[in-house]
């Protein structure tokens, strides 16, 4: 049957979401069976998201290469990372959080008066521009006293740098080092969600855990199709690459884990990391390129290509 839509609903896919939409884990770098020459299980082009080659069945619809329109994976990654497009509302909510106990750096009565502002937007920079510079004492609100850490914007990651106190709770001896993604989804997992709509945003919709990504979501091949060339060879699509590379750079990582490696070498892994995942969706500086050259296609650039149609 056919229904009128009423609305539409725009939100940020969590971790359950994704969980939900995904047919299988993608967990290996290998494209293709070997033997059988055909797409590998638990790699890119798991048959379970759907066909990739003439001939072959979706494993999940039974459907043809025509009929098929694709079927998500995920990849669980080794340590979870910043979304790309969400980092600079990641530190506007930091710059309003403890670190420390997580309440607002704000005292209850300027929460009364800022809560007056009915545009979240506008809510949400006048709650930066009041966040106090140490987690005052409340009677109403709590508050810990702890003095609160800078965090500097990079390219794709954050810099904290530690304020000079005696505070030692969760102080590192590195007063400026990189922050993690698992330290502040500790924070965002111990927010309340009447602070989440303070900030200006959904409690279900936009909640700030979904920020951080754990699971990264696997676009179908049918987005992503390769191109058969003359030989037996495939020369594969740009995504498929940037896929490939978020997935050896995260076996590097949970490599490094296990042999215990100095943290400045899961930095600089987790900086790959980082990156690769942020060019998969948006390059529009053309940053990411392929081996001669060419900037690489993200998934930013292809929906914005196809404005107007």
């Amino acid at each position: 049957p056919i229904h009128k839509a009423k609305s539409i609903q725009f939100g940020i896919l969590t971790e359950e979401d994704i969980l939900r939409l995904s047919v299988c884990e993608v967990t290996s770098t290998l494209i293709y069976d070997k033997e059988f020459n055909i797409p590998a299980k638990n790699g890119i082009n798991d048959p379970r998201m759907g066909v990739s080659m003439r001939g072959l069945l979706c494993q999940t619809c039974n459907g043809e290469i025509k009929e098929c329109p694709g079927h998500f994976g995920h990849i669980k990654l080794g340590e979870p990372v910043f979304h790309p497009e969400f980092l600079k509302t990641i530190i506007k909510i930091l710059k309003c959080v403890c670190f420390k106990c997580y309440s607002l750096l704000v005292t209850s009565e300027r929460k009364k008066n800022l809560m007056q502002i009915k545009n979240k937007k506008k809510r949400q920079q006048e709650f930066v521009k009041n966040a106090s510079a140490d987690c005052r004492d409340d009677e109403n609100m709590g508050g810990c006293g702890f003095k609160q850490p800078k965090y500097i914007k990079g390219t794709h990651d954050i810099t904290i740098k530690m304020p000079d106190s005696k505070n030692s709770d969760r102080v590192e001896e590195d007063k400026k080092r990189m922050l993690r993604a698992k330290e502040v989804e500790e924070i965002f997992n111990n927010m309340q969600p009447d602070d989440i709509e303070a900030l200006g945003l959904h409690r279900d919709f936009s909640i700030p855990k979904a920020m951080i990504i754990k699971l990264l979501i696997v676009a179908p091949p049918a987005i992503r199709p390769n191109i058969e060339l003359a030989s037996s060879a495939r020369a594969e699509d740009d995504l498929t690459h940037l896929y490939i590379s978020i997935l050896s750079t995260n076996i590097e990582l949970l490599k490094a884990k296990e042999s215990g490696a100095p943290r400045s070498r899961e930095d600089d892994i987790m900086r790959r990391l980082q990156a690769y995942v942020a060019y998969l969706m948006n390059n529009d500086q053309n940053k990411a390129k392929q081996k001669g050259g060419r900037p690489i296609k993200s998934i930013s650039q292809r929906l914005k290509g196809k404005e107007g149609r």
